[in-house]
């Protein structure tokens, strides 16, 4: 069952140019995110979050009926997509027509995923992955103008300085974005599954063995809807030393955790 768990700022829009607005929205398959950008002066005008698997007509359906933004027309439009199936490649081994192969070979079979492929130029790659087409399809049914990517490649072509090792943890329902870094470049790009606290902070300490890289060095931002009070966060917090909720300097202009949309934030600043 889908619902609406965040609502701020839609009832009190006022008249604007399509042109000085656009629209973010995040897919993961139990949440939608939808922000209005004002890009003129940066600030995020309205929010509306959606909870619950969505992926099918009928999920979607329900969104569109209860979403105020969603009824706004002739924006540009920017899909980014937490896909759990993706891999990075080497631009230069990257070949389109053995892409999903690849991704079928390493992740089992999804006739019903569509191919997807971002160029991240700032990495010298390319994002293999592959979104349930019923949602590909119902959005590009929806807006005039819309761009789609993926959540990672997205993050991945804002620069980033790391002096000491960094992780980029994004967190949702039943599982995480991880983007880890060190000042020689990028390490790990990858989505891990979320069974339990101890389950993910062994995951995440186990990539960092496979690096040589000391856990205790190794600094980790959070994004996600998440609380620093919840089960979750402070149990992966007894294993990693160094963790923090992502920091944001752009405001909603209302009561709501900047560190929910840090990640999106990032890809819009």
């Amino acid at each position: 069952m889908v619902a609406k768990s965040i609502d701020i700022g839609t009832s009190a829009l006022a008249p604007f140019e399509t042109g000085s607005r656009k629209l973010l929205i995040e897919w993961a398959p139990f949440h939608v995110h939808v922000l209005l950008w004002n890009t003129s002066d940066g600030a995020i005008e309205a929010i509306e979050s959606f909870s619950g698997s969505i992926v099918d007509e009928e999920d979607w359906d329900f969104v569109v009926a209860q979403s105020r933004l969603f009824a706004l027309r002739n924006l540009e439009t920017l899909l980014v997509c937490a896909a759990q199936r993706m891999l990075p490649v080497p631009q230069t081994l990257f070949h389109a027509e053995q892409s999903q192969a690849e991704l079928n070979l390493l992740l089992g079979t999804a006739d019903w995923h569509q191919p997807m492929a971002d160029l991240v130029p700032e990495k010298d790659m390319v994002l293999a992955w592959q979104v349930p087409q019923t949602v590909l399809t119902c959005l590009q049914k929806h807006f005039d103008i819309l761009t789609v990517r993926h959540l990672a490649g997205e993050l991945l072509k804002k620069p980033l300085q790391a002096e000491q090792p960094l992780g980029q943890l994004v967190l949702a329902d039943k599982q995480a974005l991880l983007l880890l870094h060190t000042k020689d470049g990028l390490l790990f790009a990858g989505m891990l599954p979320v069974i339990s606290a101890d389950d993910l902070a062994y995951r995440l300490l186990n990539i960092c063995k496979q690096y040589d890289l000391p856990a205790g060095d190794t600094q980790w931002l959070v994004s996600g809807m998440i609380e620093k009070e919840a089960a979750l966060y402070q149990g992966i917090e007894k294993y990693l030393q160094q963790i923090t909720l992502w920091p944001v300097a752009i405001p909603t202009g209302e009561a709501v955790s900047p560190h929910y949309f840090a990640h999106l934030y990032t890809i819009l600043s």
